[in-house]
């Protein structure tokens, strides 16, 4: 349960505002650990990655591939095949990772990136065959086609059949997990943008956010931060949280949980080790902050960051 001090924040990752997070997803486009994972995947894979806003009907960027798909030849029209309102694939907000199937059975991945308890965009796949392509089955794939769609474009179905990607389902299990990772990854990205954003003020709010940054493994005070920038520790309650919208605390809670989020992407990292390098001083104190905080405990979190096919089926919860 959020804290008053939390819901009295102006801006705060749990807030639902379209027009930030529209915001934050173009900035995670365009860092380098997005467009170098991209690259990395699309290499391997041979299939598109992009990432788009929660909520919003956003085309596939067009290239020879998905023009030639045939999700987009049977739905008679490239762009409305390339639209995807995502919700669909979501319509309760559970957060889980989709896969959409169209009649030639191809496959498009959805993976939800979220902040705190609140999805803010997704990482959505280009289309995938899970099976090999073969005369076989593209031919009793058209027979089945045909009894709905007399006019099919057999010619141009046969050329995007057989230029489709297939992969083997072990590996398209690799695939989803790589994601899950990876949306995680972007997620403790976006929650240090966030941060960094609410830090964007004052000279002496910009020093003491930094100071926080360097020294947040340290038994912190409010009074030992506002003596580090010169100012009374009234005037820098004060000003701290006009200007980023959280009190000394909260802030402090979120950068310290951010930390552990990183260090336990370590698999030989002790959650209990991060928590008090992080400079938690007690573990009940952390596990409610961190509960708090992303909306699961910090043994969930491990084990879904460790086992991605561990979802949790809370729905303040969610893979």
């Amino acid at each position: 349960m959020l804290t008053p001090e939390n819901q009295q924040s102006t801006r705060h990752p749990q807030d639902s505002d379209p027009a930030s997070d529209h915001a934050l997803i173009k900035q995670l486009e365009q860092s380098e650990l997005f467009r170098t994972y991209r690259d990395a995947f699309e290499t391997t894979f041979r299939t598109q990655l992009v990432i788009q806003v929660a909520g919003a009907s956003a085309p596939f960027p067009p290239d020879s591939a998905s023009d030639r798909c045939l999700h987009a030849l049977l739905a008679g029209s490239t762009q409305a095949a390339r639209e995807l309102d995502l919700q669909t694939l979501d319509p309760e907000g559970s957060g889980e990772t989709r896969a959409l199937k169209c009649d030639a059975a191809f496959i498009e991945s959805v993976v939800p990136i979220r902040l705190g308890l609140r999805i803010v965009g997704y990482l959505r796949t280009g289309q995938v065959l899970l099976l090999p392509t073969s005369v076989g089955r593209f031919n009793r794939l058209i027979r089945r086609l045909a009894e709905q769609r007399p006019l099919l474009d057999i010619p141009r179905l046969r050329t995007a059949y057989f230029a489709a990607h297939a992969i083997p389902r072990s590996e398209y299990q690799s695939l989803i997990s790589l994601l899950v990772i990876f949306a995680r990854h972007l997620a403790m990205m976006g929650n240090q943008l966030m941060i960094a954003e609410r830090s964007c003020g004052s000279p002496v709010i910009n020093r003491a956010c930094h100071y926080i940054d360097t020294h947040y493994g340290d038994d912190m005070t409010l009074a030992t931060v506002a003596h580090s920038v010169h100012v009374s520790p009234y005037y820098f309650c004060k000003i701290f949280k006009r200007e980023t919208g959280l009190t000394f605390t909260s802030h402090l809670a979120r950068v310290r949980i951010e930390k552990v989020k990183y260090a336990l992407l370590n698999r030989d990292t002790r959650v209990t080790e991060a928590a008090y390098e992080a400079g938690f001083q007690s573990v009940s104190q952390f596990n409610r902050v961190f509960r708090r905080i992303v909306g699961e405990s910090p043994s969930e979190y491990r084990d879904r960051l460790i086992d991605p096919a561990c979802t949790k089926r809370n729905p303040r919860s969610t893979a």
